[in-house]
Parts: C-alpha cells; sequence; structure tokens
C-alpha cells in the first residue's frame, strides 16, 4: 500500500478493527482509522463472515487497509486475537465497528513520547449514548487500579477507572504469547490487563482523550454476562465474598437508591 515517507523512528502501530454485520458504523470507524495522522501504522481488518455489504466495501477499500481477514469467527476477542497473530506493528490497539479516535493525532501524541520501557499504554475515553451525548469517562494509574481491588476497597469510581481496549495500546508480543481467554465473551480486555499487571508488566496512563466507545456493545445489551464475567475475572485476584458483595448487593442497591432519589427530588 502506498504510504507517505515515514518516520522510521516511529514504533510501528497496527490499528485492528473488529466488525460483523454493521456495514454503516464500520464505514465511519474505518474512515476515522484511515485519517489517524501516525505515519507508521498498518490498518487490519477482521470481519467474521458479514452479509449486509462489508466485505464489498473492504473490497472497494483494500488499496487503504494492509491486511484483512473475511471468515467466521467466536466473537469480538476470537477476531482480535486473529489481528494479533498476524500483526506486523510493534503496538496494537483495537477499535470495534461503532468507535473511533478522539481525534486524529492522538495516536501520534501517544507513541511520540518515551514509551520504551512500558508494556501498556492508556488513556481516557468518551462514551458516547444513543442521543449523540458524549460522556468523559476517566481512567487512573493502573497500579491504584489494581492495588484498590487486591485490597477490597472497590467502588463505581474503581469501575469506570479501568481502561477500555478502544483507548489502550498493547505491546503485540503481548497478545501473541498470551491471547485473549476466549472463556470470556464480553470482558476478556479486563482479564488481560489483569494478567499483565499481575506478571509485572508495566502500565503507563496518559491523561489523554483516547477514543470514543459508543453505545449498544455487548457489555450493554448482554448486562448479565457481563456481570458475571466482571465477577468471575476480578474473584481470581481479590477476595471473592468481597467481589460479589459489591457487584450483586452494593452497586444494585445503590443505583436503586439514586433512582429513588431522582424521584422524590423533582
Amino acid at each position: 500500500m502506498n504510504r507517505n515517507q515515514m518516520d522510521c523512528n516511529q514504533p510501528k502501530l497496527s490499528i485492528a478493527i473488529v466488525t460483523y454485520n454493521c456495514l454503516g458504523d464500520f464505514q465511519a470507524t474505518l474512515d476515522n482509522v484511515i485519517s489517524q495522522k501516525y505515519a507508521n501504522k498498518e490498518i487490519i481488518v477482521i470481519d467474521g463472515g458479514s452479509t449486509d455489504g462489508t466485505k464489498n466495501h473492504i473490497e472497494e477499500k483494500k488499496h487503504l487497509i494492509d491486511q484483512y481477514l473475511i471468515e467466521s469467527d467466536t466473537g469480538p476477542y476470537d477476531a482480535m486475537n486473529k489481528a494479533s497473530r498476524i500483526a506486523q506493528g510493534e503496538w496494537i490497539i483495537f477499535i470495534n465497528s461503532g468507535d473511533t479516535f478522539a481525534s486524529d493525532i492522538v495516536c501520534e501524541k501517544l507513541l511520540s513520547e518515551e514509551i520504551s520501557s512500558f508494556d501498556i499504554l492508556y488513556g481516557d475515553h468518551f462514551y458516547k449514548d444513543t442521543n449523540d451525548q458524549l460522556f468523559h469517562i476517566k481512567s487512573s494509574e493502573f497500579k491504584g487500579i489494581w492495588n484498590t481491588l487486591k485490597t477490597g476497597q472497590i467502588s463505581n469510581a474503581w469501575q469506570e477507572s479501568i481502561p477500555c481496549h478502544q483507548a489502550t495500546f498493547i505491546r503485540t508480543a503481548l497478545l501473541k504469547e498470551t491471547p485473549y481467554d476466549l472463556k470470556f465473551q464480553i470482558a476478556a480486555d479486563h482479564d488481560f490487563l489483569y494478567k499483565m499487571c499481575a506478571s509485572g508488566k508495566r502500565f503507563r496512563y496518559f491523561q489523554e482523550k483516547v477514543a470514543i466507545y459508543s453505545a449498544g456493545g455487548m457489555s450493554q445489551t448482554k448486562k448479565w454476562q457481563c456481570l458475571f464475567e466482571w465477577i468471575d475475572i476480578a474473584s481470581k485476584h481479590a477476595n471473592p465474598l468481597i467481589v460479589r458483595f459489591y457487584y450483586l448487593v452494593f452497586n444494585p442497591l445503590k443505583v436503586r437508591v439514586n433512582r429513588f432519589y431522582k424521584i422524590f427530588s423533582n
């Protein structure tokens, strides 16, 4: 593929788009990724065998796509593992169809920093609701996220601070060696981050808005499955009783109290 002359000092970045039967969203995401001004990038598309015209669009745009696979898979993380296996970049980031980068220079900003001693880079993201309203979701230093989990002091603020994969750059070698666990269909990225932290990998947090995550993903359409995956994953690294109390008792009770307060304060 023709590229502008690349800065050889830039580490190569693989940007992987995973998609299945959401042509309109895929078109918008692909256009956004193409517009990213980071020179030394490769674009990977993994399509799970869409039947809605996505294949034709990939063929039309293949001169702008470095690698693509069109074949059935078992879900997003299976597709992400496939992308990791074929990726040639030193770093990789995954963008689902419907999601975008927050700006066209965000990859340049993060990867131009001194990052040679780090394994995982991440930042904040925007959550875009069904009315296209954006909400800034702030992350935090992963050491703090990890220590909070280990000590059992988890809260809603802690839950939100866990970075989403759309805002996370990972050394590709880590995913080639330790792929996402396909037992988890919705929260395998959380499982991976905890594993990496437990094994001593180094994280760097940037106070930068990296991505825009759109409503309607599996974590919302399959809320109960997502909940029990969070419980299963967190329980491997913290007191299972505390984890279950937070997710099954404290958090639902707090939601109900907040709703009650809103009703009677209007």
